[in-house]
């Protein structure tokens, strides 16, 4: 339970900070609640990382949080799985194990994830806890399955890639129909099944719908006031 720091980051610039995010969030992930087995390592260090994030978002808000994501913990692809990884301490239990945590809280919605780690500390304080434990702890305040997402981002290897494309039809009541397809082409990894957020581009603005994707190749009709000029 003791929380040791190297002197190397201690040199008065604050830029090791993240280390101490880190670090700290350890008694919570990894000390108070510790891992049943190391398969379920990245319940430590999924979190910790995950904490680090979390303190850019305290300090720079949103926007401080998405660029912490995407610049430090990013990578094109993770070998193997968050659950039982070949490497104990390799970077898909680290940074992919942070981006579960933050995927997660995308499905789950803000309000319930934050309670459901709430709930995680609470009821297992000072004992163990596993991955199927987790899960149903997040399940409890979602209020459905989320065996969907476990099975492909925990247990699962590989990240879905997206192709996409639209046309639009003008209904010629001021209703402009737009067609959009995705379709997933990655090599490994089956079918993943999750929310994707739309950006519609017009010339009255830009708008975000999001879409349940849960097909390999899968239509959506999206209407707008006007004719898109865009999708991202």
């Amino acid at each position: 339970t003791n929380t040791s720091y190297g002197w190397q980051l201690i040199n008065g610039g604050h830029n090791y900070d993240y280390i101490i995010a880190h670090e700290l969030s350890h008694q919570w992930w990894g000390d108070s609640v510790s891992p049943q087995t190391w398969a379920d390592v990245w319940l430590n260090e999924g979190f910790a990382t995950y904490s680090e994030a979390l303190w850019f978002e305290n300090l720079g808000g949103a926007a401080s949080y998405r660029n912490y994501m995407n610049s430090s913990l990013w990578r094109s692809s993770f070998s193997g799985s968050v659950y039982n990884p070949a490497d104990l301490f390799g970077s898909t239990v680290y940074d992919k194990g942070a981006w579960v945590q933050h995927m997660l809280r995308r499905v789950v919605g803000d309000t319930k994830f934050f309670n459901a780690l709430r709930d995680w500390y609470a009821n297992n304080t000072d004992g163990v806890g596993n991955t199927a434990l987790y899960q149903a702890t997040q399940e409890a305040r979602y209020g459905a399955t989320l065996d969907f997402f476990f099975q492909e981002w925990v247990y699962g290897i590989g990240q879905p890639s997206y192709e996409y494309g639209f046309k639009t039809a003008d209904l010629g009541n001021g209703t402009y129909r737009n067609y959009v397809r995705i379709r997933q082409t990655q090599a490994t990894g089956g079918l993943f099944t999750m929310p994707v957020d739309l950006t519609l581009y017009t010339s009255g603005g830009n708008e975000v719908r999001i879409v349940a994707n849960n097909q390999l190749d899968q239509d959506f009709i999206l209407d707008t006031t006007a004719p898109l000029t865009g999708l991202g």
